[in-house]
């Protein structure tokens, strides 16, 4: 019996999802658990779209900053910098999988400098959150430092793009996302 391409990506899909939600679950806790969902969302569901990242929609920052937040600036670092690296490659492999990317971008499973903001994001948001920093005023401090920190990557590296609008929308975005879903990323931090 031969499995269909597309049934063994379902499976392959449930299988990524499932697995690592209980693996976090398992050795770390449910808070890391339910971020790991929302980089899922973003790197399987949302990659699908092709154009999010270039107009300033992702779901990464949140869980990068509630990671920092919630297990301390080191543990966001680490989170942000090596972890989410595997977790990335892993996800855009399936990801892949079921669309070619439009642009390779950088190798899977090796931290690269958007993973060195990723965690200096978290290292951040640890900091601004253990000296009693509001939740809003962290996101909006991370979120801009994300957002200069990739304008400045970009024009160093040559990978500069003529829309300068993108960073000042994944400001935006962010921010309403984070106001409109504080309660519930409150409650994410106190499980």
């Amino acid at each position: 019996m031969k499995i269909s391409k597309k049934l063994l990506l379902i499976i392959l899909l449930t299988i990524s999802l499932t697995l690592g939600f209980l693996i976090f679950n398992y050795f770390i806790g449910l808070p890391i658990a339910i971020i790991y969902l929302m980089l899922w969302f973003d790197k399987v569901l949302l990659a699908q779209l092709k154009f999010h990242g270039k107009i300033g929609i992702e779901l990464i920052s949140i869980p990068i900053i509630l990671t920092g937040i919630i297990y301390g600036p080191v543990f966001g670092f680490i989170f942000g910098f090596l972890i989410l690296a595997f977790i990335e490659g892993f996800l855009n492999i399936i990801s892949w999988s079921i669309s070619p990317p439009l642009e390779m971008g950088w190798i899977p499973f090796i931290p690269s400098i958007d993973t060195l903001k990723e965690g200096l994001s978290g290292a951040i948001a640890g900091v601004l959150w253990n000296y009693n920093f509001p939740f809003l005023i962290t996101v909006l401090i991370c979120i801009v430092f994300r957002n200069v920190f990739a304008f400045f990557k970009d024009k160093l590296t040559g990978a500069w793009e003529e829309n300068i609008i993108t960073y000042p929308l994944n400001i935006f975005y962010n921010l309403i996302l984070a106001f409109l879903l504080q309660n519930y990323f409150l409650i994410i931090i106190n499980l």
